[in-house]
């Protein structure tokens, strides 16, 4: 995943906003440092519905947006997306144990769609 320029930053919103809706699937927050939403596709496409991800890195003197998509069939695309948001934002929770975790954990649920991972609970890596 790339860093964004600002004008790319709002395309993505659009497109996203456009093929998904504006409501993410799955909001997550790591302490203020990282967010992460999850966005499943409004209709199936050729290759079924995808997950777009996108992604803001507070912890630097800029913000940082990447953007991510699902590609294929065959694998579940909500957990593909969290890992390869997570690598790329090179932090895990202490609950995230495996290499290719299937999905934030519920003991972070805030309610609706909403997570939070205290930044206690947040392990970087790399």
């Amino acid at each position: 995943m790339k860093k964004m320029k600002h004008k790319q930053v709002t395309q993505i919103y659009d497109k996203v906003k456009k093929l998904c809706g504006e409501i993410p699937h799955k909001e997550i927050n790591f302490g203020d440092q990282v967010t992460i939403k999850q966005y499943w596709t409004l209709r199936a496409g050729a290759m079924g519905f995808q997950v777009h991800t996108i992604m803001h890195d507070y912890r630097g003197k800029h913000i940082t947006v990447f953007h991510g998509k699902t590609c294929g069939t065959g694998y579940c695309k909500e957990s593909e997306s969290y890992d390869s948001a997570i690598n790329a934002m090179g932090i895990r929770t202490k609950k995230d144990t495996s290499k290719k975790p299937s999905e934030i954990s519920h003991k972070y649920h805030v309610g609706g769609n909403y997570y939070f991972v205290p930044k206690s609970e947040i392990r970087k890596y790399k």
